[in-house]
């Protein structure tokens, strides 16, 4: 299997190309910063190779399965129950074989047991038969993305957190699907968490409020929130504000009662924080990022933008 490098000095000469070819307005999506630029710039650089599918896993991750590549790539284009299967997520186990998140600990989890809505999803899809299901959610540490649905549908640069969640609900708004198959896992071994718990809390509510705007303002209705119950589903219904709030009051306490006043003060404006960063139409923000995403997609096709030997070095 031909094995290639995209580095640093790649992405600096695959930027000047587009600068050069009269492709400068698509540079704002050749970013490698956040997790939605890199899985935009891996959809780009599958796009380079002419690739018919691209399958991802992350760099804390492994998979001890040999036949992990064919299973991924076997069911892309097939229909199941008279639906095309555009992409798939495959799941994470731990070190142990287990796939589900941890459990945490904390009064403030009775508003917002994101980890049980995730783990109820995970024994939905994962543990149970058939093999192929229409998905609720998706894991970008392992996924597999068909030819159409890479080159229509691209990852939010706005989403900080949860870009893969975030990227299926784009491919249903716009009817296209993605499986989970219950049969692809990789072993995930991430480091500690570094960021404390209000912060990752802050960045999940002001991404489930611009989604949930995102669900509400869309022109015909292609998804509900309890089409993708019960995760994230749970996370965009009409009772959201009031779970942020009622989450931040209770993590705010637990906060004050370990002394730890300014993590407290910070929690308590998480609801505030969480509605006032959604400063556009989420819709209509993914309506001109899908358009100039398949402009992109059309300047690769057009220019001949295909496998120069300068993007990517041989190993």
């Amino acid at each position: 299997v031909p094995a290639y490098l995209f580095s640093n000095s790649n992405f600096d000469i695959l930027r000047r190309y587009f600068k050069e070819s009269g492709g400068s307005q698509f540079l704002r999506l050749l970013d490698i910063h956040g997790y939605s630029n890199m899985r935009n710039l891996s959809q780009i650089l599958a796009q380079l190779h002419e690739a018919d599918v691209m399958v991802s896993i992350d760099d804390d991750e492994y998979f001890d399965d040999p036949w992990f590549l064919q299973k991924a790539k076997e069911n892309i284009g097939k229909k199941v129950d008279g639906t095309t299967v555009d992409g798939i997520t495959g799941y994470y186990v731990n070190p142990s074989g287990d796939y589900h998140v941890d459990h945490q600990v904390g009064r403030w989890l009775k508003y917002w047991n994101k980890s049980d809505a995730m783990n109820r999803a995970f024994d939905k899809f994962i543990s149970k038969p058939p093999r192929l299901k229409l998905a609720s959610f998706a894991l970008g540490g392992c996924m597999v993305h068909g030819k159409k649905l890479m080159e229509n549908i691209p990852y939010d640069p706005l989403i900080q957190r949860g870009e893969d969640v975030d990227y299926l609900i784009n491919a249903r708004l716009f009817g296209m699907n993605i499986f989970m198959d219950n049969q692809l896992k990789v072993v995930h071994a991430p480091p500690s968490k570094s960021h404390p718990i209000w912060r990752r809390f802050m960045i999940d509510a002001s991404r489930f409020v611009y989604e949930r705007q995102k669900l509400l303002l869309q022109e015909n209705v292609q998804l509900k929130a309890q089409d993708i119950d019960p995760y994230p589903g749970e996370f965009l219904k009409d009772d959201l504000e009031e779970k942020i709030i009622q989450a931040s009051r209770a993590l705010a306490e637990e906060y004050l009662a370990n002394g730890e006043v300014e993590a407290a003060e910070t929690t308590l404006e998480i609801p505030r924080i969480s509605k006032h960063n959604v400063k556009l139409n989420p819709y209509t923000h993914l309506l001109e990022l899908k358009d100039t995403w398949e402009k992109l997609t059309a300047f690769i096709q057009e220019s001949g933008l295909r496998t120069p030997t300068e993007f990517f070095t041989e190993i």
